[in-house]
């Protein structure tokens, strides 16, 4: 859709701002196994506006809020002993680790955008073997940069005080995206893009909040004004049942062409 409308905006020859498009594919692992994050903060230095091509719900939705994200591992260290033999020589890095999801779970708060889910966990060699590692990945979410920080130290807090005497602990950040919050700015780059809806015939445009973590939000973070799921319609993401609307494309597009070729100059 964005290489469309710039394809658009060059055959009519109509005049617009000079335009920088990025193709990330590895945003729903938040960047864990690459630099992307990198070339994104990167590509946005000097932007005068970003917008994101997420998809959305509805044809007259727009994203301005999303969750920040965090892959965060927590690590157990224990003591290996024979579990028949001397089991009182061990000390188990899961019965650890047992602990600790059950405090790391009970972060979560969703009535103020926290959630933290132990989404996978790995531990011990042998059924006769105390273990002495385990771990789980994180999957953590919040609404403000400022819960990020708040939330880690809580994270660390846990992992400073065990419940098994003689295991230790070590929290990873692995990969993070910040939370997209609304600015002066970004509110002014969604009055513009809801006339040009409008005009389409798809406004007014309606400002929502995503659950999900978004590259809108590293870019935001430099300051620049960001709006997020100018993508297709659709639903039901991550989901056998996941479906995109075909009609949406073609209004969705002209609305990316004429934001493209807005002339407001921003703070």
């Amino acid at each position: 859709m964005g290489l469309f409308a710039i394809q658009a905006l060059q055959a009519l020859q109509l005049p617009h701002r000079a335009i920088r498009m990025l193709v990330i594919t590895d945003e729903e692992k938040i960047h864990r196994d690459s630099t992307a994050d990198q070339a994104i903060a990167q590509a946005a230095q000097g932007a005068d506006f970003a917008l994101n091509l997420e998809g959305s719900a509805a044809l007259n939705q727009v994203t301005t809020t999303t969750r920040g994200g965090m892959i965060v591992e927590v690590a157990i260290q224990g003591q290996a002993a024979h579990s028949g033999a001397a089991p009182e020589a061990g000390r188990s890095a899961i019965l650890e680790l047992a602990h600790q999801i059950i405090q790391l779970e009970a972060l979560s708060d969703l009535t103020a955008g926290l959630h933290v889910n132990c989404g996978t966990i790995t531990g011990g060699s042998s059924e006769n073997i105390i273990p002495d590692f385990a771990k789980t990945q994180l999957g953590v979410r919040f609404k403000t940069n400022a819960q990020r920080e708040h939330l880690l130290a809580q994270i660390q807090a846990i992992a400073a005080t065990p419940t098994v005497a003689g295991t230790q602990t070590t929290v990873t950040v692995k990969t993070k995206i910040d939370s997209l919050e609304p600015t002066t700015d970004s509110q002014t780059l969604l009055q513009i893009a809801d006339q040009h809806a409008q005009a389409i015939g798809i406004g007014p445009l309606a400002a929502i909040a995503s659950g999900g973590a978004s590259d809108a939000g590293i870019i935001a973070a430099q300051g620049i004004p960001t709006l997020d799921g100018l993508g297709i319609v659709g639903g039901k993401a991550h989901t056998k049942d996941e479906f995109a609307v075909v009609e949406s494309l073609l209004p969705r597009t002209q609305l990316i062409a004429a934001l493209l070729q807005t002339t407001h100059q921003f703070n």
